[in-house]
């Protein structure tokens, strides 16, 4: 018999969009049933040095119409040392333990927006270049945290109303990681064990039908003055 050529495997991890029926509360307990049905991403490595990863880290995502939902599970077997100082929004947070979520919607793998949070539930992000800078502009993203008994959780919800994307865009890429405080190290999902962060490596989340952009006015009321 004739040997069937094999389709080549794709250059980044695939992901297909779970929709779920009823979005997560977004308060870091994770006992909604949607986290039940929700794509399970596993298999973080370290970036930069070549090591596995200090702890396990497990994520979940899913969306509906609304936004998209990411989980991050982080086991610590001394959860008592997780390190969480910061308390100001957009503050100083890198030397605590966080996680982040970088999306890419136009998919092209380069720049992406990044959103972070503390155990403290302490949200940071990085809008890149062409959003409006003041939240109440551009909208908000939301996230919470808990601490367990095995380390903690977190959950964000980022709504597609605040991103910026092409009509009909049905991928988006994306990775997940984890700053391990005390060690001093981050790992990723996908891994690339040892290599800097970059967005080219980033996963594909696939099958999305987020709604079409929306350009809507909004009147802000400003106050100038001027010597004369």
């Amino acid at each position: 018999p004739v040997a069937r050529a094999q389709p080549p495997a794709p250059d980044h991890p695939i992901v297909a969009a779970v929709y779920v029926s009823a979005p997560p509360t977004i308060d870091g307990r994770l006992d909604d049933s949607c986290w039940s049905e929700a794509a399970r991403l596993e298999g973080f490595g370290c970036l930069d040095v070549e090591q596995p990863p200090p702890e396990e880290t497990v994520g979940l995502i899913c969306v509906d119409e609304a936004a998209i939902y990411l989980a991050v599970i982080c086991r610590d077997r001394r959860p008592e040392d997780i390190v969480a100082n910061e308390t100001r929004r957009n503050g100083d947070i890198w030397s605590d333990d966080f996680v982040w979520f970088c999306l890419e919607p136009w998919h092209r793998h380069k720049e992406g927006y990044f959103f972070n949070v503390t155990p403290r539930g302490v949200q940071c992000e990085d809008i890149p270049g062409g959003s409006a800078a003041k939240i109440e502009w551009r909208g908000d993203w939301r996230a919470a945290a808990a601490r367990t008994a095995e380390g903690w959780q977190a959950e964000m919800a980022i709504p597609f109303a605040i991103l910026r994307y092409p009509a009909g865009q049905s991928s988006f890429g994306f990775n997940v990681g984890r700053h391990f405080a005390r060690e001093r190290v981050s790992a990723r999902y996908p891994a690339e064990m040892g290599i800097t962060a970059d967005p080219s490596r980033a996963a594909d989340l696939v099958g999305l039908h987020p709604p079409s952009p929306a350009h809507r006015p909004l009147l802000m009321p400003y106050l100038t003055l001027g010597l004369g």
